[in-house]
């Protein structure tokens, strides 16, 4: 049976932490829902702790600061984790596969955007699918549709390029 809860208050007794996806939990991409900071700080006036999550191709950091522009300051949480930060580090690393197999020769699908994301890292972005070992694909342009690059993903893939 499904239970309908009004809040996390309800949850909070029974739980140390929790993970709370950034965007449609915390915010609309626009502006945060209403609540949202005061039931985290009432989460960490009692000792819980929170951790942000989120699948955007963006780092921490850049997370951190969206979520601040939101009224969700680092004190309301312990740590943001996005897929962005987990591919920096493993580009980073490189300590198995795929990540170890990859050159340093780096496309990057929208370089405006996604840059920041091989910022400390020993790779090189090129201007074209011919340079590149492999392509990375953080963040599309907001105007752009997923056709809008068919043929350059076409010529990655005959390539072979990751």
């Amino acid at each position: 049976m499904t239970v309908w809860l009004q809040g996390l208050a309800t949850l909070a007794e029974h739980y140390d932490g929790f993970v709370l996806d950034q965007f449609g939990v915390l915010h609309d991409g626009q502006r945060p829902y209403p609540g949202v900071a005061e039931a985290l700080r009432q989460l960490r006036a009692t000792g819980k702790h929170v951790m942000v999550l989120s699948n955007s191709g963006k780092r921490a950091a850049h997370n951190a600061e969206r979520l601040a522009r939101f009224g969700v300051t680092p004190d309301l949480y312990d740590s943001v984790l996005s897929s962005g930060e987990v591919t920096w580090q493993m580009l980073q690393r490189r300590d198995r596969a795929p990540w170890s197999a990859l050159g340093t020769r780096v496309l990057l699908l929208n370089p405006a955007d996604d840059a920041p994301m091989i910022d400390g890292l020993t790779l090189h972005p090129v201007a074209g699918v011919a340079q590149a070992d492999f392509m990375l694909i953080a963040s599309l342009p907001d105007a752009m549709r997923p056709h809008d690059r068919h043929g350059l993903l076409e010529q990655a893939a005959s390539r072979g390029l990751m």
